[in-house]
C-alpha cells in the first residue's frame, strides 16, 4: 500500500529483523518513529546505513579513485553524510560512474544483496549527486523545519513586531483585533526558491514565499455549509408551528418559530461546487464585531458577511503597524537589508502566487557573505536582521550564510484574514472521501489518515474580488506532507526543481503529484526502488494530462486547473525532453534569465541614496512628489536606464491618485503613533512613507515597464 515502507522480497528491500541493520524509510515528518529511529543527522532524504565498503580501484575522470570514496563511506553513518562527501561531478562523470558495482560488506549477506540492489543502480547515485548540487537537503530540512514551528499557538498581540498595536480610528471593535489567532503554513510550492539572474548585473536572485499568516478570530464563529446535511438539519426548525386551543370561542396562533442555534448561524452558500461562496448572515443575530462588515444585496435583500470590507479594514490596520517596523529598519541605517509592504499581488515571470485581496510583506537583504567591494554600495554597517526580523513568523528570514556572496535573498510572507470552516460541505466529501471509484482506487492515504483530514477544519479567505469568499487547504496539505516518508518528500522536491521553475508550475506540479500518490502509493513502495522509474513514471503521467488539457485539482477532480490561456508549449517540450533522453534531466538549469535582478538592485540603490540623503541634510531634509521623482530620475541616469521619461509619468499618475487616500491614512493615524513613538522624526519619516515611498515601491515592483529596461 502507499502508506507502508518498502515490501519485502527476495531481491528487494526486506524489513529489519533483529540481526540486521540496512536501509529503512523513515515515517512521516513529525513521526515518532521517524524521530526515534534517525538521529539529527540521519532523518532527511536517506535512511541510515553502517558502511560501504568497495572493492573496485578504478579511477574516475574527476581524478579521484573509487578506493578514495571508500575511505570516506566506511566512516559514514549515512546516506546524507556520505552525499556531503560526494565532489562535485558534471553529467559525464556522473555517468562513468554508473557501470561501477558498488559492492557492500556486512555481517548478513541478504544485507549485502538488498544494499547491492540500490547502489549499483546507476541513476540513483546520479540523483545523489543532483541533490548535493541543488542544496535540496538544506532546502527541504528548512521546510520541515518551518512545518513543526507553524504548530506552535500565536495570537495577534503577542507576536506583532511593535509593542503596542496601532488601531484604526474610530473603530469600537478593539478587543476582537486583540484576539486574532495567527495561524502559519508554510507553502510546499516554495521548499524551493525561485532563481533569476540578468547578464547585465552581477548578483543572483534568491525568491521565496516563506509562510502565509492567517488571521482568525480567536471567537469561533459557527459557519456552515449550505448543503443537503445542513438542509436536513434545518428544515423541520424552520416550520411555522400553529397550536389551535378553544378557550371563550378564541382561537390562538402562534408566529413562526425558528432554532436560535440555526439563527445564529453564518451560512456558506455556493453554486460553483464549493469552490467559492457567499456567507449569508442573520443582521439581527450578528455578533458585534461584525456588524460592520454586513453587505447587503439589493437584488434578494439578502445580508452577507463581505470580504472586500473585511479584507479591506484588516490591510488597513496590517499597513500602519507593519509600517512602523519598516520606519524602525530604515532608521537603524542597515540598507544592506531593505523592508517592504506589497498591497497587491507580485508579479514574477508567472501568474501571481496571492490574490490581489492579501497583503504580502518582502525583505531584501544582501547575502551576509557580501562585501562592501560588490558593485552595491551601502554604508558598511552590519546586518542585524537576525534580532529584527519585521515579521510576525520567527522563521520568516532565509538563512542567507548558505549562498553565495553574490545572492540577494528576497523574502515574502502573506497575510489574509480567515474564518475555520468545521465541517466540509457534503459535495467535496463525496468528491474527495467517500467516491465509491476513488475509494476502491486509493493507494495513498490509508483510511485511518483520510479519517483525520476529513475532520480538520477548512479555511475561508477572501477572493479578492466582490464579496465573496474561497475554500483554501493550507491546513489539509500540511497533514499531507506529515503523511508522506521522507522517500515521497525527496522524489517530490526533486521534481519541483526539475520540472517547474516558476511558482504556479510548482503548484500543478503539487497537485499532480498528490494524485500520483493516491494512484500509485507513495514512492519506493511498491517494490520500486529505482528512482529514475519513478520520476519518469511520474513525468509520463504528466505529460499524459497536459495533452489531454485536463490538470485535476487534488481535492476535487470536478475542477480542472488547466488553463486555457496558459501557454504550456514550453513546458510540455522541456518535459518531452526529459522523458527523450534522461541526461536532458539532470543538466537542466535551475536558474532563469530575468530583470528582477535590475529591479531588486534599484531597490537597494534608492533606499541607500535615500538614506545617505537624509542622514547628510537631516535639517534640510524634505520629502515630496517632486524631490523623490527627480531622485529616480538621478539614479536612473547614473545606472543608465533607459524610457526614463515613461516610468516617471507611471509613478507621477499612481502617486496623484492616490494622494488622497494615502493622505487620509495619515491624518487617521498620525495621532496614535504620536502616543506610541515620542521621536519626531520617526513621525515625519512614517508621513513621508505612507504619503510617497507606499506607493512609489509598489507602483516600482509592478511596473511591466522595467521589463524592457536597459
Amino acid at each position: 500500500m502507499g502508506n507502508k515502507s518498502i515490501k519485502s522480497s527476495k531481491n528487494k528491500l526486506t524489513h529489519p529483523t533483529k540481526h540486521s541493520r540496512h536501509l529503512t524509510c523513515c515515517g512521516g515528518i513529525n513521526s515518532s518513529a521517524s524521530v526515534s529511529s534517525c538521529s539529527t543527522d540521519e532523518k532527511y532524504y536517506y535512511p541510515t546505513f553502517d558502511r560501504i565498503r568497495t572493492n573496485n580501484a578504478q579511477k574516475t575522470s574527476s581524478g579521484q579513485s573509487v578506493n578514495d570514496l571508500q575511505r570516506k563511506i566506511q566512516n559514514t553513518i549515512s546516506i546524507n553524510q556520505w552525499i556531503d562527501s560526494l565532489p562535485n561531478l558534471d553529467t559525464r562523470t556522473v555517468c562513468q560512474l554508473a557501470d561501477k558495482q558498488v559492492k557492500c560488506q556486512f555481517d548478513d549477506e541478504d544485507d549485502i544483496e538488498q544494499l547491492e540492489c540500490i547502489f549499483k543502480i546507476h541513476s540513483n547515485r546520479e540523483f545523489a549527486h543532483l541533490t548535493k548540487k541543488f542544496h535540496l537537503k538544506f532546502y527541504l530540512k528548512d521546510f520541515q523545519t518551518r512545518l513543526k514551528s507553524s504548530s506552535v499557538k500565536r495570537t495577534f498581540q503577542g507576536h506583532f513586531s511593535s509593542t503596542k498595536i496601532i488601531f484604526p480610528s474610530n473603530d469600537t471593535y478593539q478587543n476582537t483585533i486583540n484576539d486574532f489567532n495567527l495561524i502559519f503554513t508554510s507553502p510546499s510550492e516554495s521548499i524551493l526558491p525561485i532563481l533569476s539572474f540578468n547578464a547585465t548585473n552581477c548578483h543572483q536572485i534568491h525568491e521565496q514565499l516563506r509562510s502565509k499568516c492567517y488571521f482568525l478570530p480567536l471567537v469561533t464563529h459557527q459557519i456552515e455549509p449550505n448543503d443537503d446535511e445542513y438542509k436536513q438539519r434545518s428544515f423541520p426548525l424552520d416550520r411555522t408551528h400553529v397550536v389551535i386551543t378553544l378557550e371563550n370561542n378564541q382561537t390562538t396562533r402562534t408566529s413562526k418559530t425558528t432554532s436560535p442555534e440555526i439563527d445564529s448561524l453564518l451560512i456558506f452558500t455556493s453554486d460553483d461546487f464549493f469552490q467559492t461562496g457567499l456567507i449569508r448572515i442573520n443582521p439581527q443575530t450578528i455578533a458585534k464585531e461584525l456588524s460592520a462588515f454586513v453587505y447587503v444585496c439589493k437584488d434578494d435583500n439578502v445580508s452577507y458577511l463581505s470580504s472586500s470590507f473585511i479584507q479591506q479594514w484588516f490591510n488597513t490596520l496590517i499597513l500602519v503597524n507593519q509600517t512602523c517596523a519598516i520606519v524602525k529598519r530604515f532608521l537603524l541605517g542597515n540598507t544592506n537589508h531593505v523592508t517592504c509592504l506589497f498591497k497587491e499581488s507580485m508579479q514574477h515571470t508567472d501568474k501571481t502566487f496571492s490574490s490581489q485581496s492579501n497583503l504580502i510583506f518582502a525583505s531584501f537583504r544582501l547575502s551576509s557573505r557580501a562585501s562592501s567591494t560588490q558593485s552595491l554600495v551601502f554604508n558598511g554597517i552590519d546586518d542585524k536582521s537576525e534580532h529584527l526580523t519585521d515579521a510576525f513568523s520567527p522563521r520568516f528570514l532565509s538563512n542567507s550564510t548558505k549562498t553565495s556572496k553574490n545572492t540577494i535573498h528576497v523574502d515574502y510572507e502573506q497575510y489574509s484574514c480567515a474564518f475555520l470552516l468545521l465541517r466540509w460541505p457534503k459535495h467535496l466529501v463525496e468528491t474527495y472521501y467517500t467516491d465509491p471509484i476513488r475509494n476502491a482506487q486509493r493507494q495513498w492515504p490509508s483510511q485511518a489518515q483520510m479519517e483525520v483530514l476529513i475532520n480538520r477544519p477548512l479555511l475561508l479567505t477572501p477572493t479578492g474580488s466582490d464579496h465573496a469568499w474561497k475554500i483554501n487547504f493550507d491546513l489539509i496539505e500540511e497533514n499531507l506532507w506529515e503523511f508522506m516518508n521522507e522517500f515521497a518528500l525527496y522524489v517530490y522536491i526533486l521534481c519541483q526543481q526539475l520540472f517547474a521553475l516558476t511558482y504556479n508550475k510548482r503548484c500543478l506540479i503539487k497537485h499532480t503529484f498528490f494524485n500520483y500518490c493516491e494512484k500509485y502509493g507513495l514512492p519506493f513502495s511498491n517494490n520500486e526502488n529505482n528512482l529514475s522509474n519513478i520520476i519518469t513514471s511520474f513525468l509520463k503521467e504528466l505529460s499524459e494530462q497536459i495533452k489531454q488539457k485536463s490538470l485535476p485539482n487534488y481535492f476535487n477532480h470536478e475542477i480542472n486547473m488547466f488553463d486555457p490561456t496558459e501557454d504550456y508549449a514550453q513546458w510540455f517540450d522541456h518535459i518531452d525532453q526529459c522523458l527523450v533522453n534522461r541526461i536532458y534531466l539532470t543538466i537542466s538549469s535551475t536558474v532563469s534569465p530575468s530583470n528582477r535582478p535590475i529591479v531588486i538592485e534599484f531597490f537597494f540603490r534608492f533606499t541607500d541614496r535615500l538614506y545617505r540623503t537624509f542622514h547628510q541634510k537631516q535639517s534640510e531634509f524634505h520629502l515630496n512628489e517632486t524631490s523623490l521623482l527627480n531622485l529616480h530620475q538621478q539614479l536612473c541616469d547614473d545606472l543608465s536606464i533607459s524610457n526614463n521619461q515613461l516610468r516617471i509619468e507611471t509613478i507621477r499618475m499612481h502617486l496623484t491618485q492616490e494622494f488622497d487616500t494615502n493622505a487620509e491614512l495619515v491624518h487617521n493615524y498620525l495621532n496614535q503613533i504620536r502616543k506610541t513613538q515620542t521621536s519626531l522624526v520617526f513621525h515625519y519619516i512614517w508621513t513621508i512613507y505612507m504619503q510617497y515611498l507606499h506607493t512609489y515601491y509598489n507602483v516600482l515592483w509592478h511596473m511591466e515597464e522595467f521589463e524592457r529596461i536597459r
